[in-house]
């Protein structure tokens, strides 16, 4: 009896010592895209957030190819117990039109571990361009010259929606090398429109550099104010960009559990929702954990797949 009493004690030790030696090791915070972009402040704010309530954390980013070398570092990364990464559409979805030469990686294989959170997908024009959607539809179905700026993986498919469902005939899609400089372009009036998720444009929206023209998104408190685009085009879904945080394909199952349970305690600080919600990322309280991202990723995909095969060729 005794020795079952002691066994016991050495047990809950080692268990207590694992425990310790796991929290004082510093979290890896893996980033796909460069500084200044939706994924790069959520990860600051949760790196920030960590790091207060009393994580060690380390924020690393490995930018390019609309984050696939990012989430190519992190599958790399395997046995890397304190590494988790954000992600977004990107990586989760946009990535099989991505060549399987700089994919590294399937999708499906990634350790789901939580949601963040989601920020809706906007219309945006430079603030000297007062134009409302109607109008801009209308410049569209009359075969006006109207541009697009593209910088992100997938944010193209909305766009090419609205050309679909406008039969729009002198309108096209320009192509950049991530987010900022298309939306550079769209602020000096090189371009004329964008779509972007809201968190990526709101300090040049609150700064007077670009005008919301529609949300094509889920309803957020920030853009209630501005029309919705579904209901001058029937038939476009709404388009958000969502942030969450996964693992390297056979991340055990502790793992995945403590950071779930880490991140739960880091979004419900009423500081870092507030920071959030201050960029436009919304938290979604019923996608909580592993199965439900991992669930809403595969509808993601199904939809994007689905997309693709009925919009015109490129």
């Amino acid at each position: 009896m005794f020795s079952i009493y002691l066994r016991n004690i050495l047990l809950c030790i080692i268990l207590l010592f694992i425990s310790k030696a796991f929290a004082d090791s510093p979290i890896t915070i893996l980033v796909g895209f460069p500084p200044g972009g939706g994924n790069y402040i959520v990860g600051q704010i949760i790196s920030e957030s960590a790091n207060r309530l009393g994580y060690k954390s380390i924020l690393e980013i490995k930018a390019g190819a609309g984050g696939i070398i990012g989430m190519n570092e992190c599958v790399s990364r395997v046995e890397d117990k304190n590494l988790i990464c954000i992600a977004s559409q990107a990586q989760y979805v946009y990535s099989v039109t991505i060549p399987t030469e700089i994919r590294k990686f399937e999708p499906e294989n990634l350790s789901y571990v939580k949601m963040i959170g989601y920020s809706p997908n906007v219309l945006v024009t430079s603030s000297r361009n007062n134009k409302t959607i109607s109008e801009i539809i209308e410049d569209m179905r009359v075969g006006k010259p109207v541009s697009f700026a593209s910088g992100a993986l997938g944010l193209k498919v909305l766009s090419n929606w609205l050309f679909t469902k406008t039969n729009a005939r002198n309108s096209v899609i320009v192509e950049y090398k991530g987010v900022g400089p298309a939306i550079n372009d769209v602020i000096g009036g090189h371009v004329n429109y964008a779509f972007a998720p809201y968190t990526a444009v709101q300090s040049q929206i609150s700064g007077g550099l670009l005008r919301v023209v529609a949300n094509a998104g889920a309803d957020a408190p920030q853009l209630n104010d501005y029309p919705k685009l579904q209901k001058y085009v029937p038939g476009i879904d709404e388009d958000t960009t969502m942030f969450g945080v996964v693992m390297g394909p056979r991340a055990d199952q502790s793992s995945i559990d403590n950071y779930n349970s880490i991140l739960t305690r880091i979004l419900q600080d009423d500081s870092t929702r507030k920071q959030l919600e201050t960029i436009g990322i919304f938290i979604m309280p019923r996608i909580t954990g592993p199965a439900d991202f991992k669930k809403f990723a595969q509808e993601e995909r199904t939809r994007f797949e689905t997309q693709l095969k009925i919009l015109p060729p490129q």
